[in-house]
């Protein structure tokens, strides 16, 4: 095409889709694919834009890429033609290495190809155009022939192969029948993965792409009919890698470090109908991920059937939420906190974070941000957790909101007294057991202040006033060790917590406080491991006035109130400051997980009072 015309130099124009009201319309990119000779690597991207209403649209793939941080003029153009004249949209880097790999992916059987990739399909700067095309963005990845998953070249050398024999030899193994050919063949792969260290190191890179932490990829993979990762120079199929993650957690495996995928590799497939979760527990899940819109955290997951509800005046389902970006990002979190409050009832408060600039944000502070991450994990992480801190009836409180106020029903059961952050070392880096890991607290009573280690602290607690909950060593380690890890999951031995912080301590250490170092296994510290990267992330280790050791914000400070709400399964930090009281998050406090301040304020221990969050 280069040949038959100058290089363009004017800018595209967009010519504006029909409106709502006369159905979804979208905009489809005609992409010219090279023949088998041409130089498919640096011939120029040449297309053109055609508009077609969604139902009667051509078969076409989707693209599910990163926009990436590159500045504007790093971007590259794409030479659109329109009646008989050439223009140029400027698309990112990334989006130039998406086209020319689908472009690629498909030379040989067609001469173009239909794609829709949001940069180039949607009108970016028309803002009522973009509120529209978001509302049925699911609808669009969901109709789509192919969605291609271009994640980039790989960081290092083969890279790309690696992972893709890996999934296969994965997918193998979890298929592998169980007769007895079945049963050597899987004996035989199992060996393999063991013995492959460089494939699970490359899965590791690949897990840690740039991709994987975007908000809109979680929609575009999950409404997708089979997506197709493009990967360096291979291909292989998205669902099966996940599968493959999840099955890697449940082995020995897990030591190799893989990156932590929640959303990913729980959420992989939007089109199965039944689910016991909700679009809330889609929301939080999904927190950590990135945007360059905060307020796509929440318009990104609209495409899910859990945010869709049925209009009885019309046949199409609608979003719970109606995209609107001339709505400012906290009226947004606002109407979005009002209804998990409707949909989950307290629980949507788990979700709640703050930083010092948050509380004064002119907000109610019971109000999601959705956009701060302090933390990894909620501390009421279901269904592996089982807390009951405020009873067992979730319905014992219902939520009621009046304007700016929250009327919850609740005790203050404790204050904290001293709070000490936490350090920890090697733990983000894949485990073994001759790792450098371990963990530190900072001292605020010492000046300078100073990390004290394990046995520093374990020594500082036994002479501070904590004595009046565990009165001996055994009993102060294992309150410690659970603390620390925010509870012993359901699926997990109630020894490994105790085990895993002891081998943190030298023998020496262990036999001054008493303790037997000749009863414990390696593998213990490594999964104990685990549980403090989860936990202790964003969060500092404090001791309350009455002497509970407990996990609380980074935010949290001495004189905060441990508020125990009925209903919620988990305690709550609280700050009061003259009139107004904010809640800053929820938090694990050892002896208060169990309905015990229900138990207090049945014996009238503790006094249940109407408490008004701001």
């Amino acid at each position: 095409m280069w040949d038959t015309m100058d290089k363009p130099t004017e800018a595209y124009t967009y010519e504006p889709l029909p409106p709502p009201s006369q159905g979804r319309t979208i905009r489809l990119l005609v992409l010219d694919v090279l023949t088998d000779e041409a130089d498919d690597e640096n011939a120029p991207l040449t297309a053109s834009i055609e508009t077609h209403p969604l139902a009667s649209a051509p078969p076409y793939d989707a693209i599910s890429y990163v926009w990436g941080d590159d500045p504007l003029d790093a971007w590259l153009p794409l030479t659109i033609a329109c009646r008989g004249k050439f223009s140029t949209v400027p698309i990112s880097p990334n989006l130039d290495w998406a086209l020319r790999r689908s472009r690629s992916h498909v030379r040989g059987t067609s001469s173009r190809i239909w794609i829709w990739a949001d940069a180039v399909c949607i009108n970016q700067t028309d803002i009522a155009e973009r509120s529209a095309q978001v509302a049925f963005m699911g609808a669009i990845f969901s109709s789509a022939r192919r969605v291609f998953v271009c994640v980039g070249d790989p960081p290092t050398e083969k890279a790309d192969a690696a992972v893709a024999k890996l999934v296969k030899v994965a997918t193998f193994l979890q298929n592998a029948e169980p007769d007895e050919a079945g049963e050597q063949a899987r004996i035989t792969a199992d060996v393999l993965l063991h013995s492959r260290v460089s494939w699970w190191t490359a899965l590791n890179e690949f897990l840690c792409r740039p991709w994987f932490k975007r908000v809109w990829v979680i929609q575009e993979v999950g409404l997708a009919k089979d997506p197709l990762v493009l990967y360096g120079r291979k291909s292989f199929g998205y669902r099966e890698t996940m599968r493959t993650v999840s099955w890697a957690g449940t082995q020995e495996l897990m030591l190799y470090g893989l990156a932590n995928l929640l959303i990913h590799s729980e959420w992989p497939d939007w089109t199965l109908t039944k689910s016991e979760r909700t679009f809330y527990d889609l929301l939080d899940h999904g927190s950590m991920l990135s945007c360059r819109d905060p307020r796509d955290r929440v318009y990104a997951f609209l495409g899910h059937p859990l945010a869709r509800r049925q209009d009885s005046s019309c046949e199409e389902d609608r979003p719970i939420i109606i995209p609107d970006y001339s709505k400012s990002l906290g009226e947004l979190y606002l109407e979005v906190t009002e209804l998990c409050l409707r949909m989950v009832g307290l629980r949507a408060l788990v979700a709640v974070e703050h930083t010092e600039k948050s509380l004064v944000d002119g907000y109610p502070s019971w109000v999601t941000r959705w956009h701060i991450n302090n933390k990894r994990n909620n501390i009421l992480h279901l269904p592996k957790q089982l807390f009951a801190a405020g009873g067992p009836d979730h319905t014992a409180c219902v939520p009621h909101i009046e304007g700016a106020l929250l009327r919850l029903s609740g005790a203050i059961a404790d204050t904290l007294w001293r709070c000490f952050q936490i350090q920890l070392t090697g733990i983000d880096s894949p485990l073994s057991v001759n790792s450098p890991f371990g963990i530190s607290f900072l001292n605020n009573a010492r000046d300078p202040a100073t990390y004290v280690g394990l046995v520093d602290m374990t020594a500082l607690l036994t002479s501070e006033n904590t004595l009046r909950m565990y009165r001996d060593a055994p009993t102060l380690i294992e309150a410690l060790a659970v603390t620390l890890c925010g509870g012993i999951p359901r699926d997990l031995s109630s020894q490994i917590p105790v085990q895993g912080l002891l081998q943190l301590m030298s023998p020496s250490a262990m036999r001054r406080l008493q303790l037997d170092p000749t009863t414990l296994g390696s593998t213990s510290v490594l999964m104990y491991l685990r549980l403090l990267a989860g936990k202790c992330y964003g969060r500092v280790f404090a001791v309350t006035e009455m002497g509970r050791y407990c996990l609380v914000p980074r935010l949290a400070r001495p004189g905060d109130e441990v508020c125990v709400i009925r209903g919620i399964d988990v305690p709550f930090i609280t700050r009061t400051d003259g009139t107004r009281r904010v809640l800053i998050e929820e938090a694990y406090v050892h002896g208060l997980m169990q309905e015990e301040a229900m138990d207090m304020i049945a014996k009238g221990k503790l006094v249940e009072q109407e408490l008004t969050i701001q």
